[in-house]
């Protein structure tokens, strides 16, 4: 579960490299979601209720 988390911090913050490029695009189709980011964000809170979302350092 640490990895998964460490992965997730690391799309949220907008890191995809390595990430197949029609990943993020076929889960944001099961919804209403606009950009892969709003998906992500939305994903973070379902998981991580009360945590702030990850944001990329200076």
């Amino acid at each position: 579960m640490a990895v998964f988390r460490q992965e997730l911090v690391r799309l949220v913050q907008g890191d995809r490299e390595g990430l197949h490029p029609e990943a993020l695009d076929t889960a944001t189709d099961y919804d209403d979601w606009e950009t892969d980011d709003e998906f992500l964000v939305w994903l973070w809170g379902a998981l991580y209720p009360g945590e702030a979302v990850p944001v990329k350092g200076p």
